[in-house]
């Protein structure tokens, strides 16, 4: 008797733990500015906000929820927010612009 593959479960569901898993990294690690924290929980003595990196991968997220067909405009401003909140990581003094690895400020994005 040959083995059946099982069955492909729905596409919906991958969608429903993508944006499980999002909304579960805006719980632990979002803060009020819309950076993210460094660890959670965060103590006094870790950087304030997460470095770059770890920032960047949370935009590819939202990018990728906003991405889904007949759902991912309910992600639009969140990916626009994301991408806005790179601006307190640019160190601007620097001939060209370089993102610095660690933001230590409470600078809101876009200022």
């Amino acid at each position: 008797m040959a083995v059946q593959p099982a069955a492909a479960a729905p596409a919906s569901s991958a969608a429903d733990r993508a944006a499980s898993s999002y909304a579960a990294l805006k719980k632990y690690f979002g803060t009020s500015n819309g950076l993210l924290l460094e660890q959670y929980p965060n103590a006094t003595t870790n950087n304030p906000y997460s470095y770059v990196w770890p920032y960047s991968q949370a935009t590819i997220g939202a990018l990728n929820l906003a991405g889904i067909p007949g759902r991912g405009y309910a992600y639009d401003a969140e990916a626009k927010a994301r991408i806005a909140g790179y601006a307190p990581y640019w160190e601007r003094g620097h001939h060209p612009a370089r993102l610095r690895l660690v933001r230590t400020t409470a600078a809101r994005p876009g200022r």
